[in-house]
């Protein structure tokens, strides 16, 4: 995947995060492109963290069939990316 078409398909992601819809991002592995799985986790990984100033991860990447897909959603009001890794690093229920 070339970086330009990565870069027009994250700034289309990030108009649909500012109106305040959801997007899935989706990685196809055609022929034996599914035994380089690492590479479709990079990309989805690298354009999480260009749009972590606008979204957080909701479902992290999944494998389904010769698909890996990923949900962001848009922050919330007064949320910020220092708040969603402090909830990653303590889960729910501990003291």
């Amino acid at each position: 995947m070339a970086t330009n078409d990565l870069r027009v398909r994250v700034e289309r992601a990030r108009t649909f995060l500012k109106k305040g819809d959801k997007i899935r991002l989706v990685v196809w592995f055609r022929g034996r492109q599914i035994v380089h799985k690492q590479f479709g986790y990079d990309i989805l990984h690298n354009a999480a963290k260009q749009l972590e100033d606008l979204s957080a991860v909701e479902i992290e990447p999944k494998l389904r069939g010769k698909n890996l897909e990923m949900m962001l959603r848009p922050l919330k009001k007064g949320e910020t990316h220092a708040k969603k890794i402090q909830d990653q690093v303590q889960p729910q229920g501990t003291v």
